[in-house]
């Protein structure tokens, strides 16, 4: 075989190799990037789900902050009344429906369940 040939048939031999190569490393990149978008969209759904979370206590904080401050209201127009020697009985079951809805109430400070 002559050199020319020899050389032509190594570049031949070569080519698909490279082919192959550059598939490789392209697959490589391919799934490198899936990687990345895949740690992206889990830390995204970590952050959305620590946002609900926050979200969620802020509404209890709020809810549990307005039936307290409801029930204290009715408890100082109750007191009022009582000190001034009226007891008014829709103004007493006001009051025990507002410590009702209170104890009902998921507030900071319950116990865990066993």
């Amino acid at each position: 075989m002559t050199p020319l040939a020899t050389c032509v048939l190594l570049f031949q031999m070569r080519a698909p190799a490279e082919d192959l190569q550059s598939t490789l490393e392209q697959q490589r990149w391919a799934l490198e990037v899936q990687m990345r978008e895949m740690h992206e969209r889990r830390a995204r759904s970590q952050l959305v789900e620590q946002d609900r979370e926050k979200q969620e206590t802020a509404v209890r904080r709020y809810d549990f902050a307005r039936k307290f401050n409801r029930l204290i209201l009715l408890l100082q127009q109750f007191s009022d009344e009582y000190n001034s020697g009226k007891v008014n009985v829709k103004r007493v079951k006001a009051v025990q429906k507002a410590w009702r809805d209170l104890e009902r109430e998921e507030g900071w400070f319950t116990t865990a369940k066993k």
